[in-house]
């Protein structure tokens, strides 16, 4: 049976993960710095798709790139939480899957990781044709060929860091292109020539100064597996190396000890979520009207979204100021949504650390320079927030903080 793209695990295993079995006996090349193209560090691009024969269950996919080879996809239900996704990573020449539910990465070996690594190439050149690159005269005035090396990356113990690694060849892209030069259909192509899937470009959109596809069409030979609609494309990355590897493919211990205290290292979880502005009264700071106000926004979000409506989380959340006061409040629904309500936010999960403090007494400058201080070199923070889960006692407050690329 010819082996689909992707299938999403709730209905069965991705295919894309159907050859992940456990460590690869390949050499491991680990990417070399990222290296912007045509101005583009890289792209975040989310589709909503539609499988052939399944109308009644959109997914939709979350594609993030950082160039030249590291990616990200993220395949969900629109019908599902946030948080039940199927996660497929690429990493140098390194490629993982982890399935919904499970936390546990799976590695994918010859040929499976090669063919993976050509579907990952092949949708950064449907998106970003024709840069990233060496595109050559086809068959015809019509067509341009390409091929794809296994990674642009160098060898993880070569004598100087920036030694190119001679990869291997891993097939070949064939563009068809439209009177104006841009593609309308690229295939993939294994080694041996067989075809391994085709993107169709069936509409374009013009997002910034750059045109991107509006409309796409995954295809199998003749056989049309999803459609698909661009609905969101973000040029601006700062993604750090570990959103591009599973949490335990990372290097590094998850638990760290800074000044006595345990600091998490952990991908922060998917959120949907009201903000609401604070402002922050004279000294003395008290945190106890803050949080009665918190607690009044969460029962006008229960009223508002009805006993049918999705569950509010009853924790007050806090994005904090650099001395650790709140400036918005967070109104989180209990599971992150993949289409939130409207007037409501989903984030995506980003890499960050966590600390658990014992009270808000312990919510200060200090406990956030502690995570500061925890954080990669190379990484800086984003912007800190609070779960209050009990004003007093023992594990009362969690304080995170994401991280993204240093600049």
């Amino acid at each position: 049976m010819k082996r689909l793209a992707i299938r999403i695990a709730t209905v069965a295993l991705t295919a894309l993960a159907a050859g992940a079995q456990g460590a690869s006996d390949d050499e491991v090349l680990q990417p070399g710095a990222p290296a912007g193209m045509s101005g583009f560090a890289g792209f975040l691009a989310v589709s909503r798709i539609e499988f052939e024969g399944s109308d009644d269950d959109p997914h939709e996919l979350e594609v993030v790139y950082l160039f030249p080879d590291r990616a990200r996809w993220s395949i969900r239900s629109l019908r599902g939480g946030a948080a039940d996704r199927s996660l497929f990573y690429r990493f140098g020449n390194q490629a993982w899957a982890v399935d919904p539910g499970t936390g546990q990465s799976r590695a994918f070996e010859r040929p499976d990781r090669l063919s993976t690594l050509l579907q990952m190439e092949l949708r950064r050149a449907a998106m970003f044709y024709p840069v990233g690159f060496d595109w050559s005269d086809g068959e015809d005035a019509s067509t341009r060929v390409a091929t794809v090396q296994e990674t642009t990356s160098v060898a993880p113990h070569s004598e100087s860091e920036e030694a190119a690694h001679t990869s291997a060849t891993i097939g070949t892209l064939v563009a068809a292109l439209d009177a104006e030069g841009r593609p309308v259909r690229i295939d993939a192509r294994l080694p041996s020539g067989e075809g391994l899937e085709a993107l169709a470009i069936d509409a374009w959109q013009t997002i910034g100064k750059r045109d991107w596809p509006a409309r796409m069409t995954l295809l199998q030979d003749t056989t049309r597996v999803w459609t698909e609609s661009i609905e969101r494309v973000v040029t601006r990355i700062h993604s750090v190396d570990r959103f591009f590897q599973p949490v335990d493919r990372r290097a590094g211990a998850k638990s760290t000890f800074v000044d006595g205290r345990v600091i998490h290292s952990i991908d922060l979880s998917p959120i949907t979520y009201r903000a609401y502005a604070i402002d922050l009264e004279p000294e003395p700071f008290d945190w106890a009207p803050h949080l009665a106000r918190a607690a009044d926004w969460i029962a006008a979000a229960r009223e508002a979204l009805g006993p049918d409506g999705p569950a509010v989380d009853l924790v007050p959340s806090f994005e904090l100021s650099a001395e650790g006061r709140p400036t918005r409040c967070l109104v989180r629904l209990a599971q992150a949504r993949t289409t939130p309500p409207a007037g409501w936010t989903t984030r995506s999960d980003v890499p960050g650390v966590a600390l658990v403090l014992e009270g808000m007494e312990e919510l200060s400058r200090d406990a956030l320079a502690l995570l500061r201080r925890a954080a990669p070199a190379g990484e800086r923070a984003g912007i800190a927030y609070c779960r209050v889960v009990r004003a007093e006692g023992p594990e009362g407050v969690q304080l995170y903080l994401p991280l993204v690329a240093g600049e």
